[in-house]
Formats: structure tokens, C-alpha cells, sequence
């Protein structure tokens, strides 16, 4: 009689301790078992079905589809990590900041028979956004950009170094947003100017970004996402500030430049930067 009621003790103090769970994972992996122990904001401990514990750091926890043991020391009810509503569907939106430094690398031409190397050559960048993540694979955002460049060939002598400043907006993508490794795209577009000296004359030129593209990978540290990525500006000038000097010997390009002047120029860039 005390033998059975032992073992029916032992049965119940099993049952009480453990509870079937699924938990899915970041990185997309499902584990079916029971949960034996939880501790909020540190770790999940599963016991799969071959016996064999598998302990889960919090912050790796997508979604967990059960209830907490009755004995597991849990200091608060079950929170989900950050993104993820207690039914393991998406947040809402969300804002978002980050930083990139690198170096530009201007291309093409900047007015017909101009090239870019004439009066640049590749020089530091610092790239600051802002964006609102509306999905945990999507972002809005836009951007600010400043650079200085070397002296190009043409009038190395100059004594300022010339600049640019550029605000842009688009989408980024990243794929498994939730993994610890994963890959980014940006396309946009948005406005960009110069600052230059030409001869004894200090020049300034704006024009559209037709085009801005970004590739690169993203490493997950936690809350904080480290990038390293590489971009590419396709834009066109289309006028100077005519009171600071011109870059062309034709004077009709001083101003508005006309269409048989506009030429297509890139800045490329390679940056390291975070987001948060």
C-alpha cells in the first residue's frame, strides 16, 4: 500500500514540474518536449522527446506556446522578446537608428567630357538614419550623408578639400531578421550636392539621386545589429551656384546645365555601421 503511494507521489511531482511546449526558435527551428524549467529573461529548458535537455538562452526565444511549469522559477509572467506579441505575431512598428562610417569612391562624370577624377578622389563618409521598421524583415527610413573627398587630378593645388552632403530615402530588406546572420538590400533614391574649388573659384552642385542601391551582410548582437555593406549612388547634376565659378569652359554650363551637358556620375561607398 505505501509502495503504491509512493509511486503514485513520484507520478504527480513528474506531471507538475514538466509541461508539453512548443517553442520556435529565431532562427525558425520548432522543438516539441516539455518545458522543465524558465527563468524570464535569462533561459528555457527543454526536454525533448529523447530525454535529452536542451537549455535556450531568452533572447534566441521567438515564441513559446505553453504554460510555464508549476515549479519553475519564473519571476514574472511569461514577456516575449522584443518584436514579438504574446500570440507570436509581429509588434507593430518600430523606430529605428543607426550609423556607418567608410570611405566614398566617386565614378563616372560629372558634366560631359568632366570626369569625377578630375576633382575627386575617394575620400572618408559618414552615413546617420532613421527609419521606422514596419515589418520584422522591412524598414523605411531616410538618410543623411557627409564625405570629403581628396583633390582630384585637375586641381590637386586647391586648398579646400572638396565635400558632399546627401539626404536620401528608401526600403531596406534584410533577410531572417530574427538570425543571428543575414543579408541586407537597400533601394532608394534622394538629392545630393558638391563642394569644390575649380581653379581659384569654390563651386557648388547639386542634382538627384536617380538611384541608390545597398548590399551587405547583417550580423545580430542581441537588440543590436552590426552591418557591413556597400552602396551605390547613381545621380546627375543639374545646376551650379553660378556666383562661386563654374568646372566647364563652357559658360552655359554655369547655371542650369543643359541637357547635352548632363552626364551620369556614381559614389560608391563601403561602410561598417550599426542599427538599433
Amino acid at each position: 500500500m505505501f509502495a503504491r503511494l509512493a509511486a503514485a507521489l513520484a507520478f504527480l511531482t513528474l506531471t507538475t514540474t514538466a509541461s508539453a511546449a512548443t517553442v520556435v526558435l529565431k532562427s525558425g527551428e520548432i522543438l516539441e518536449g516539455e518545458v522543465v524549467e524558465m527563468v524570464s529573461g535569462e533561459r528555457v529548458v527543454v526536454r525533448l522527446p529523447g530525454g535529452a535537455l536542451r537549455p535556450i538562452a531568452w533572447s534566441d526565444v521567438f515564441a513559446l506556446r505553453s504554460g510555464a511549469p508549476a515549479s519553475a522559477p519564473v519571476a514574472q509572467p511569461f514577456a516575449p522578446p522584443r518584436d514579438v506579441e504574446s500570440d507570436g505575431k509581429p509588434s507593430s512598428a518600430a523606430l529605428e537608428l543607426g550609423a556607418r562610417v567608410g570611405a566614398n569612391i566617386p565614378g563616372g562624370d560629372l558634366l560631359r567630357d568632366v570626369p569625377a577624377s578630375n576633382l575627386l578622389r575617394p575620400g572618408p563618409t559618414l552615413q546617420l538614419h532613421a527609419g521606422v521598421r514596419f515589418s520584422p524583415s522591412w524598414t523605411f527610413f531616410g538618410g543623411y550623408e557627409y564625405g570629403s573627398f581628396e583633390h582630384g587630378s585637375r586641381w590637386s593645388s586647391a586648398a579646400d578639400a572638396p565635400s558632399t552632403h546627401a539626404v536620401t530615402v528608401g526600403f531596406r530588406g534584410v533577410t531572417t531578421p530574427r538570425g543571428s546572420v543575414g543579408f541586407l538590400f537597400e533601394i532608394g533614391g534622394g538629392w545630393r550636392w558638391l563642394n569644390f574649388t575649380a581653379g581659384n573659384n569654390k563651386s557648388v552642385a547639386g542634382g538627384p539621386i536617380l538611384l541608390r542601391t545597398a548590399f551587405g551582410v547583417s550580423l545580430s548582437a542581441g537588440r543590436t545589429r552590426f552591418d557591413l555593406a556597400y552602396s551605390t549612388s547613381v545621380g546627375m547634376l543639374t545646376s551650379f551656384d553660378l556666383s562661386k565659378g563654374c568646372v566647364s569652359s563652357n559658360a552655359d554650363t554655369c547655371d542650369t546645365i543643359g541637357g547635352d551637358d548632363r552626364a551620369i556620375h556614381t559614389v560608391h561607398a563601403i561602410t561598417l555601421g550599426t542599427r538599433f
